[in-house]
């Protein structure tokens, strides 16, 4: 038990010191240019070069929807969704947490639909919000890449 609180102190106190301002205002300039990236590839239907924002063993995880698991797989939901129609991103990262390589940021997201003119009589364009919480990783410096990327639907 005691070994356990002494860890558990010595874990905070290290934390404690992670996440100076500057190290924060890189992450988060960073983490911003990853989403207009993403924003960007996603306009464009480019899931390749989408999908290259997440790290090989990527998790997605999407309101009422199993997580995808993998880069592969991320890429390949999102080339199946892009044959309905045109999807659009418009993110907002609201603060980024920095500390020793590993960033936690939350932000908040609408994700636009216009279905194509094969699939306009089945499927309306809808935009939808949501909150979302993003783990990145710092790949190698000033290159960060997500690890876990969960959206919970914002309240309409």
């Amino acid at each position: 038990m005691i070994t356990i609180l002494m860890a558990g102190l010595a874990l905070d106190a290290e934390l404690g010191g992670c996440g100076d301002a500057a190290s924060q205002a890189e992450a988060l300039a960073a983490i911003e240019a990853q989403n207009a990236e993403v924003q960007a590839a996603l306009e464009a239907g480019d899931m390749a070069r989408y999908a290259q924002v997440f790290m090989e063993d990527a998790w997605q995880v999407s309101p009422n929807s199993m997580p995808l698991e993998g880069q592969a797989a991320i890429q390949a939901h999102w080339e199946g969704l892009a044959t309905l129609g045109e999807w659009r991103f418009a993110l907002t990262a609201l603060d980024v947490w920095v500390c020793q390589g590993s960033a936690i940021e939350r932000g908040y997201g609408e994700l636009s639909f216009q279905p194509n003119e094969a699939m306009a009589a089945d499927m309306p364009a809808f935009t939808a919000s949501a909150h979302y919480v993003a783990h990145w990783i710092e790949a190698a410096p000033g290159e960060w890449r997500v690890r876990s990327d969960v959206a919970a639907a914002a309240p309409q």
